[in-house]
């Protein structure tokens, strides 16, 4: 996937996508599989949604509002350091 999350202090990581798409609810989900729909010609980012086969669907427009929070909170990854490089923060991620 070619987009990444991240917070203010840096950390990078994959968006958790069932997160983004049930926004937060995703334990409830019983079917749990996701898949990329890209329903214009523009590319834009809202024209671009992530949907599960439960029916629930997000644009990726949702992602990029930064008083939002359905990305969840920053992991600390630093995956450019190694796999035992996390630092803990507990900020909002952006994307």
């Amino acid at each position: 996937m070619r987009f990444v999350r991240s917070c203010k202090k840096g950390h990078v990581d994959d968006i958790d996508w069932l997160f983004f798409v049930h926004h937060g609810e995703e334990k409830n989900c019983p079917y749990k599989t996701l898949w990329v729909e890209e329903r214009g010609t523009s590319g834009d980012i809202g024209n671009i949604h992530i949907v599960c086969s439960c029916g629930k669907s997000e644009s990726l427009a949702a992602a990029a509002n930064p008083s939002a929070s359905i990305l969840g909170k920053c992991s600390g990854s630093r995956p450019w350091l190694g796999e035992l490089a996390r630092e803990g923060a507990a900020r909002k991620a952006v994307f």
